[in-house]
């Protein structure tokens, strides 16, 4: 059991530890409630946004069957990060919520395409042409664009840092061009320069902060639901496969970080302050009027007092 002294070393370690705790507490709180003048009022902005993406990989099924009376089933794997970037333009009804039409674009070379290595009578890969020994990445490409309406939520308004979350929907335009070969021996290649567009949606959620009384910055986390696309193949060669048309859906996340600049009109400045009056007990005292002073009464001479005295006499 131990002692007074380590139970006391214990208790003030404790003290400490909720000490702390309240003032990172109060510090957060602080950073978040903080009182700002340079919240955005009603108005329009517009902003642009930069960052890094990792999209997921298309799981695409053919139109038509492979040899083993099944569709041809590939998963197209882009690389992450090739590039990204948004523009938007957005009114902020009230201090809590805005609406904003955003344009995005998200491009990334393909790292690989693969099927089911079990299906023996499906190439299980497509490859670079310009390697016949190897099985490298072919020469393809993936790209979307994409146009959103956003409905957005910022919480605390008047807050140094404010987070917001958000969704909106709206159509995926993906371009898809790929120049390969199947790994099986003499059964061709695979080439597909197609495009397609679908319904889109997407939830956004992120922290925003002023940078001056017009400009805020935005860190912005996206998930993107490009729903299926469908795209047709060209095959190439006379033993080369026909899959068709495959489809699959296409989905991707971002991080970015963009500048948003308000084109609201600036805020009244505020009033000024009344004048102030002294409240001192001799300032507030009112002042007496002052009393007319007497006219001197004129100077007796011993001739004026000798005619008095004979006339009453």
């Amino acid at each position: 059991m131990p002692g007074d002294g380590a139970l006391a070393e214990t208790w003030s370690e404790g003290i400490t530890l909720n000490k702390k705790a309240l003032m990172l507490g109060g510090v957060v709180a602080a950073l978040l409630l903080a009182p700002q003048a340079m919240a955005q009022d009603a108005g329009w902005y517009g902003a642009f946004d930069l960052g890094y993406q990792w999209p997921e990989g298309v799981d695409a099924k053919s139109s038509n069957a492979a040899a083993d009376g099944k569709p041809y089933d590939y998963n197209f794997k882009s690389e992450d990060g090739y590039y990204l970037g948004f523009v938007r333009l957005g009114y902020q009804f009230t201090p809590n919520w805005r609406v904003e039409l955003e344009g995005g674009a998200r491009g990334n070379k393909m790292e690989s395409i693969t099927g089911n290595p079990a299906r023996l009578a499906v190439p299980d890969q497509v490859c670079s042409t310009k390697t016949l020994a190897t099985c490298n990445s072919p020469g393809a490409y993936m790209a979307a664009y994409t146009v959103m309406g956003n409905v957005i939520y910022d919480f605390f308004p008047d807050g140094s840092f404010r987070p917001f979350i958000g969704a909106g929907v709206g159509a995926n335009y993906v371009d898809v061009e790929v120049a390969g070969r199947f790994d099986s021996p003499n059964t061709g290649f695979l080439r597909i320069d197609d495009e397609d567009t679908a319904f889109a949606w997407q939830f956004l959620g992120g922290l925003a902060f002023d940078i001056t009384d017009r400009l805020s910055g935005d860190l912005t986390y996206r998930y993107l639901d490009g729903n299926d696309i469908s795209v047709a193949a060209q095959p190439q060669g006379k033993a080369a496969p026909d899959p068709g048309v495959f489809t699959g859906p296409y989905v991707d996340q971002s991080v970015t970080f963009g500048l948003r600049y308000s084109f609201a009109a600036a805020p009244p400045p505020p009033p000024p302050p009344p004048p102030t009056t002294s409240t001192s007990p001799r300032a507030s005292r009112p002042r007496r009027p002052r009393r007319p002073r007497r006219a001197a009464a004129p100077s007796r001479t011993p001739a004026t007092s000798r005619l008095r005295a004979t006339n009453i006499i």
